[in-house]
């Protein structure tokens, strides 16, 4: 067989394969691209046969491709995108719900502060009433005491111990000592050294009623870090002596 028709013949095939279309049908065909080919004419060897074919664009194939890798690739973006919006919005909603939380038990630490103040002062409010009883209780014994003396009591006592400003403990009662030997006795305790103003309490010290029950009760007369004292002695008759000297102590935590 020629050369000529083996062209030949191929160019048939190529014909039939990829069919040739005009110049103006390849313009309304976005997705091929325009080819010439040349082939010798079978019927005189001097001759050529042109013709035009056209074949898909690569651009177009491309981006096809690229479509079909990317798509999948895109789905799954967006579905990991919209499961961190919602994993962020319920975690707005539990930060939502933790705020109320925290401010229910703010109210409520503020609620227990209020009941805390009320009972500080009920407290406070026995405690006065206790320092006022054991005014009263001592007013009362040394009334009974005087009373049944026949004469008027001039017996007198000395305050020997604490010593003048000496340090004394707010929670430790101190060591008292007077002239004579009275075991029973008033310790007055006062903001002023008259014992007429100001804050003044007396205590019964005895068997039953000792001074450190009572010193705190005492100390909180205090209105800053000084105060004073005095005794007045109960002898064996239940005689109440007169106040004794008084005494500046200083106190000390």
């Amino acid at each position: 067989m020629k050369p000529s028709c083996i062209i030949l013949l191929l160019a048939l095939f190529v014909g039939i394969s990829m069919p040739l279309t005009s110049t103006s049908a390849m313009a309304t065909e976005a997705s091929t691209v325009e080819g010439t080919i040349v082939i010798p004419d079978p019927a005189d060897s001097d001759k050529t046969i042109t013709g035009q074919m056209f074949f898909p664009n690569p651009m177009d194939m491309m981006g096809q491709g690229m479509e079909s890798v990317m798509g999948p690739i895109m789905d799954r973006m967006l579905e990991a995108m919209q499961k961190i919006l919602d994993t962020i919005l319920a975690l707005s909603d539990d930060i939502g719900k933790m705020a109320d939380r925290i401010g229910d038990f703010g109210d409520k630490i503020l609620v227990m502060a209020d009941k805390i103040v009320a009972m500080s002062d009920k407290m406070g409010g026995m405690s006065d009433n206790v320092v006022g009883t054991m005014n009263t209780m001592s007013a009362t014994i040394e009334t009974l005491a005087n009373s049944q003396a026949p004469v008027a009591n001039t017996t007198t006592v000395l305050l020997t111990s604490p010593a003048m400003n000496a340090e004394i403990s707010r929670i430790v009662a101190p060591v008292i000592t007077m002239s004579g030997d009275s075991s029973r006795y008033l310790l007055y305790v006062s903001t002023t050294q008259t014992f007429s103003g100001g804050q003044t309490m007396s205590i019964l010290v005895n068997d039953t009623n000792s001074l450190d029950d009572a010193w705190l009760q005492a100390v909180d007369v205090a209105e800053g870090d000084s105060l004073y004292l005095a005794v007045k002695g109960i002898d064996e008759e239940d005689k109440v002596s007169v106040l004794s000297n008084s005494v500046k102590v200083v106190l000390v935590d």
